[in-house]
């Protein structure tokens, strides 16, 4: 229980590691695209960032590595990569792991959204080098963004740094919601509202899946990928930046990948979220989708 420090959200657990480790002026392997806002976090640091690809394998240690020899830390969504949701296979974990251990680098491992995958997925990488992985994790998108609860899992030797450096930041988090949390999960509900969750995002995604096959097949091919609370799919006509803002003008919302990257180039892909919207309202939506795809196919000058 003492590896356990609570925080905000994982933003600030980064943030405070970052710290206790004393990282900044160093360089770190980041997925290409990958979550911005840890970004942001290591930029807030002075930490140099080495965009590295990110295939159906997920990130590719090997090319990160090329890139920055002198690494000292790898950011990494193993479990299920955002925004891809890949899942690292079996020789990019053991190659990460290698690094860690041999170069004495660290592994942040952001662990957000196992509660979505209904196969439980791979252990946790910190389960197979406790020594040299930071866990993060947070309750944010299990329950609900304003609970403000969120934990990381330092390594048994880093517990005095990090939590000297947490006292540091702001003492503690907030304590009665804490105390509310404990009861949750101690009563047993927290595991039925997971159940039904699962069962919920499956529903889902299949009807956003089965929405796309029937209206949207020649625009759009999703990644089949198991977990996530959205697809990704490959955009086969136009540009993310005109089909985004078709969608937006029928109400319908997608998000481009090139939010998502740090570098400028890579394949036209967008995003679409289902996991906060009924099947009736996705429904609705594919009908908004349906219609402005119609409408560009009969106008195709107004999207690249």
């Amino acid at each position: 229980p003492e590896q356990v420090i609570v925080t905000t959200s994982i933003r600030a657990g980064v943030n405070l590691a970052v710290r206790a480790l004393d990282l900044g002026g160093s360089t770190a392997l980041v997925e290409e695209p990958g979550y911005f806002g840890s970004k942001e976090v290591l930029r807030a640091n002075g930490v140099r960032l080495a965009p590295t690809p990110v295939d159906e394998d997920g990130i590719d240690v090997e090319a990160g590595l090329a890139l920055a020899p002198d690494a000292r830390l790898a950011v990494v969504t193993p479990a299920c990569q955002f925004p891809t949701c890949a899942r690292l296979s079996a020789e990019r974990r053991r190659a990460l792991l290698t690094w860690a251990r041999d170069a004495g680098g660290w592994v942040f491992e952001e662990d957000y959204d196992w509660e979505s995958d209904p196969s439980g997925g791979a252990a946790p990488l910190a389960t197979a080098a406790p020594d040299r992985t930071i866990y993060f994790n947070s309750f944010s998108r299990m329950l609900f963004p304003a609970l403000r609860i969120a934990y990381l899992v330092a390594p048994e030797a880093l517990i005095d740094r990090v939590a000297v450096a947490r006292g540091a930041l702001d003492g503690h988090s907030n304590v009665p919601n804490q105390m509310v949390l404990a009861d949750f999960i101690n009563s047993c509900p927290l595991d039925h509202h997971m159940r039904r969750c699962r069962a919920a995002y499956a529903e889902r995604r299949a009807v956003l899946a089965d929405i796309l096959a029937r209206e949207a097949s020649e625009w759009l091919h999703p990644f089949d990928r198991p977990a996530g609370l959205h697809l990704v799919c490959d955009l086969l006509r136009g540009d993310e930046a005109g089909f985004t803002a078709l969608c937006a003008d029928r109400g319908v919302a997608v998000q481009p990948m090139a939010r998502f990257r740090e570098l400028a180039e890579g394949p036209p892909r967008v995003m679409l979220g289902f996991s906060g919207y009924t099947p009736p309202a996705l429904i609705a939506a594919g009908r908004k989708l349906a219609s402005a795809l119609a409408d560009q196919a009969a106008s195709p000058a107004r999207m690249g």
